[in-house]
């Protein structure tokens, strides 16, 4: 089955001044492969589930010509976000805005596209209830993986036509608690286009574990007291466990969204193995210290790891589905080598698992649910949420 890049967060109807306005919340390489094409288009899934023929929408972003960046949305009977849905094609022309997952405006623009087309493939399906939710998710995945030539051709095209927004800017964020976590500037910024990912990226997954942990627990870029290296990307010193994480960027620009999957999928598994081999070497370090020194400017910061469980974590760009036996084997190695539960994630599945995740506890859960399956079947398993945090 090819690969089917599942990034997107999700598609929201909304009415400003009076108008529908469709918010897309999503990947920067989703927002900057829009920006890049001038569009997008949106497949209606027909889905089967027991006995039924049901629809979903498939928005793609072809940063490629055969394997695309997704959005997948289910369309169910009586509920209010189909029902905006509905109301939102019921026009050729709107607004659409694009967030990244931490709620950031990058890109606005006044669309249009065949949507009437669409509308009348919606109101002539039969829709199902709020229950089979994953299953309308993972068939219309399953359909879209194996979607024919024809099917490509019944997409819709979504046109970008007037910019409501600069796209040449930089966000600069100064919120005072935002940046309270150790190895703060103070203040962050961030873009759609991002030539040197990597300080953007880690700044980012910092923002990730803010909504797991406090900001005292986190630690960004902690430099050994002893030798005045960098110890890991990010540490988080838990009420449980400690987490060393090492995170690997790519480019957020035109020249790598347009490099082939092959590439790609060369790309994910050389920076995990470098994450991995970095994870190591802190392990060690850790195994050494059971009490960690940092500098943070004139201040020595200690952490005292004690009986609390220390956890891997790597985190790369994007992960491929069919990759997964190489992935497997370098997460392995971590673990055999450096004796500590080990896993990995791409940035999109640790934004989603944050989310949905929002506590330690059930952080952990979620991690504890994984390292089961992998110890059981030898192979790291990619988690499905229900929904919203409660």
């Amino acid at each position: 089955m090819p690969h089917v890049e599942s990034v997107g967060v999700g598609l929201w109807p909304v009415k400003i001044k009076g108008k529908w306005s469709l918010i897309v919340k999503t990947s920067k390489e989703a927002i900057l492969t829009a920006k890049v094409n001038k569009g997008f288009d949106i497949y209606v899934a027909p889905v089967q589930f027991n006995g039924s023929t049901s629809v979903a929408l498939v928005t793609a972003f072809y940063d490629n010509d055969d394997e695309p960046l997704t959005i997948r949305t289910p369309l169910l009977a009586d509920d209010d976000f189909t029902q905006g849905m509905l109301s939102l094609f019921a026009n050729n022309n709107f607004g659409i805005f694009f967030f990244d997952e931490h709620n950031r405006e990058l890109l606005s623009y006044q669309a249009c596209g065949d949507v009437h087309f669409l509308l009348a493939k919606l109101k002539a399906a039969t829709l199902l209830r709020g229950d089979a939710v994953h299953e309308i998710l993972d068939r219309a995945e399953e359909w879209f993986s194996l979607r024919t030539a024809q099917d490509d051709c019944d997409a819709v095209r979504i046109n970008l036509d007037e910019s409501l927004l600069r796209d040449d800017f930089i966000i600069m964020d100064l919120g005072i608690e935002k940046h309270s976590f150790l190895g703060s500037k103070s203040f962050s910024t961030t873009s759609l286009e991002r030539e040197e990912p990597g300080q953007y990226q880690e700044l980012d997954i910092v923002f990730l574990f803010q909504r797991v942990f406090k900001n005292e627990q986190i630690y960004l870029n902690p430099i050994k007291e002893s030798d005045g290296k960098e110890f890991v990307d990010i540490l988080v010193s838990g009420d449980e466990a400690v987490l060393l994480i090492q995170a690997k960027d790519s480019p957020n620009v035109e020249r790598i969204l347009r490099s082939t999957v092959k590439r790609k999928r060369s790309k994910s598994v050389a920076q995990l193995k470098e994450a991995a081999t970095q994870l190591k070497g802190a392990v060690t370090f850790a195994e050494r210290n059971k009490v960690l020194r940092f500098v943070d400017g004139d201040v020595v910061v200690e952490v005292k790891i004690g009986d609390r469980q220390v956890i891997g974590i790597m985190i790369v760009k994007e992960l491929f589905n069919d990759t997964f036996n190489e992935y497997d084997q370098i997460a392995f190695n971590v673990v055999s080598e450096s004796n500590i539960p080990a896993f990995f994630f791409d940035y999109p599945e640790l934004a989603r698992m944050t989310f949905c995740c929002n506590s330690e506890d059930k952080f952990l859960g979620a991690l504890y649910q994984i390292w089961t399956v992998a110890m059981e079947k030898n192979t790291f398993p990619r988690l499905n949420y229900p929904g919203r945090p409660s």
